[in-house]
């Protein structure tokens, strides 16, 4: 593992270049970052399985944002004049074309089984440990269900970010370095964990939806909801854009770690 000044850096240079990279095409951007904020928003809404439901479609977000900010990148200028909703109508059309590839189509169905098989084991475990209680209310909690449930939530986060680690890299180098799922997979959970600091990190920041939903949710769910949409539309491309700046630093082409 690195060491801690090195990883506190990381997150701000990722955010610093991803900003970059976002206002070259901000606006296809945001049409992505609502596209995604709004499906998963209503996903979460089913009960008992928008959760998993959730987990299962992220890889396919997460890709459709990753050929994006590629595309991005490798423009000559940034993009201007495109009125604003023809750009961001651009957006489903977006995670449709990674389906153009048969290979990668194939990878991505894999990491959607896997994320949603992972995702239904950490839910049982959570729900071990915070027993009965995950049902009620936190503010409704004695002092020992309150412990159990919180410590179901760290477990939750711990393993979620566990399961993050092993796709938020595999996905471009699947689609950009043409490497299989599986050692991908493996690939992206090793270079998580050598630099676990600066990815916990980034994973929190890309949970703001989820916070403000929870406060705002207090006065009114119809808020919370809207709020948390609104937020995911700015802050879910953002942090794509940074784990895809991760992607470019931690893990090159061969040919340029052959140079470097």
């Amino acid at each position: 593992m690195r060491d801690i000044k090195t990883q506190l850096r990381l997150p701000a240079r990722w955010l610093k270049y991803g900003l970059r990279l976002f206002r070259r095409n901000p606006w296809l951007l945001l049409g992505l970052g609502t596209a995604s904020a709004v499906l998963l928003g209503l996903l979460l809404l089913i009960p008992f399985l928008g959760g998993l439901l959730a987990t299962a479609v992220a890889p396919v977000l997460l890709a459709g944002g990753y050929q994006a900010l590629h595309d991005t990148a490798r423009l000559s200028q940034p993009v201007s004049g495109e009125p604003i909703g023809t750009a961001m109508a651009r957006a489903p059309r977006v995670f449709l074309s990674i389906f153009r590839n048969g290979q990668l189509t194939l990878a991505l169905i894999m990491a959607s089984i896997y994320a949603l098989i992972v995702a239904l084991l950490i839910n049982i475990l959570v729900r071990i440990i915070a027993g009965p209680a995950w049902a009620n209310p936190l503010a409704a909690l004695d002092i020992l269900p309150l412990l159990g449930v919180l410590a179901g939530m760290l477990a939750g986060f711990a393993l979620y970010s566990l399961l993050a680690m092993t796709l938020v890299f595999a996905l471009p180098l699947a689609m950009f370095q043409d490497e299989p799922l599986v050692p991908a997979a493996l690939r992206s959970f090793r270079r998580c964990l050598r630099y676990v600091v600066a990815i916990l990190i980034m994973l929190a920041l890309s949970l703001v939806p989820v916070y403000v939903n929870g406060i705002m949710g207090m006065a009114s769910a119809v808020l919370g909801y809207l709020s948390a949409v609104l937020v995911g539309a700015v802050t879910l491309p953002l942090a794509v854009a940074a784990f895809y700046c991760g992607y470019q630093d931690l893990c090159p082409p061969a040919e340029e770690r052959e140079a470097a």
